[in-house]
């Protein structure tokens, strides 16, 4: 799992690098381009990339990004490029192939947005904050959906990801309140931390065979998740994966788990039955952090030949 962090976060790295390569080269060019609405810089490897606004526009609440500015193509949009503007509607054309990290961050009034299947990065917390954001249909050329991407979107209540994901990273739907399920596909292998915490409309969530890890609380928060099922591929529970999931009331662990990370359980609230598919011997030997389970209430996990008795840890 580690190693799937580390090379998910190279990946960002690497975007991030990209975008400022692109856009530090472009502003060493004595000129940029703008139309009646934008401003754009050079690509270096070709095209253009939307800086946002031009200093002599209106800044209009309902925009189109062009496919081209003068015969050469728009490709990116810039780091902060709409960021914190009054945004209720955007069309993005065919042709884009990135979207840089906060490029519409704070747009509280933006309500939907279609991401053309030409775009294969989104960067970082690109809609951070949109409050008003209830829909959005992503590329299914979206490779990765990285940190923070949809934090704050309060009034997002159904996503779609693509079957091209691999990766959902640290935070991406924190505090996504109106969000009531939502279907993790298959070519996921990477849930990061704090992917859904605060998601407290979630009732329901499947998690695919490809994912082996639940990472730090990667549920914390989500008051109103019933069930959930956790595949025989998981091999380890985060730091607080459950906390204060007050609406579980059962929780089978599969016997591929090999260890449990501190209150991982804690402020489960409503649990009234643990169960371990494996033995009692099995569950004995996973590796359980001190403070395993904190918080947690019950007495006992059930396994499948038996009963293991719990101490009780403040």
């Amino acid at each position: 799992m580690a190693k799937k962090i580390f090379n998910s976060k190279i990946i960002v790295f690497i975007f991030g690098l990209m975008l400022l390569f692109i856009i530090s080269s472009c502003s060493n060019q004595r000129k940029t381009k703008t139309d009646q609405v934008f401003e754009y810089g050079y690509n270096v490897n070709g095209g253009l990339y939307l800086v946002g606004f031009n200093s002599d526009s209106t800044k209009s609440e309902i925009i189109t990004v062009p496919a081209k500015c003068d015969g050469s193509e728009v490709t990116i949009i810039g780091v902060g490029a709409f960021s914190n503007q009054a945004l209720t509607s955007v069309t993005l054309s065919d042709g884009l192939k990135m979207i840089g990290s906060e490029a519409f961050s704070g747009c509280s009034s933006l309500t939907t947005i279609t991401i053309p299947n030409t775009v294969t990065r989104l960067g970082r917390s690109v809609f951070k904050g949109c409050t008003s954001l209830t829909s959005i249909t992503l590329s299914d050329k979206l490779e990765y959906i990285f940190d923070n991407t949809f934090d704050g979107c309060t009034a997002l209540s159904t996503i779609t990801i693509p079957n091209t994901v691999q990766s959902l990273d640290k935070e991406a739907f924190n505090g996504c309140t109106s969000l009531t399920s939502i279907t993790i596909p298959s070519s996921v292998t990477s849930l990061g931390e704090s992917v859904f915490k605060g998601c407290t409309s979630l009732t329901t969530i499947t998690i695919p065979s490809s994912v082996t890890n639940l990472g730090e609380g990667v549920f914390k928060g989500c008051t109103s998740l019933t069930s959930i099922t956790i595949p025989n591929t998981v091999q380890s529970l985060g730091k607080e994966a459950f906390n204060g999931c007050t609406s579980l009331n059962t929780i089978t662990i599969p016997s591929s788990v090999t260890s449990l990370g501190e209150g991982v359980f804690n402020g489960c609230t409503a649990l009234t039955t643990l169960k371990f598919e494996g033995t009692v011997a099995q569950f004995n030997e996973i590796t359980k952090a001190e403070k395993w389970n904190s918080g947690l209430a019950l007495g006992k996990v059930t396994c499948s030949n038996g009963d293991v008795t719990l101490e009780q840890s403040n």
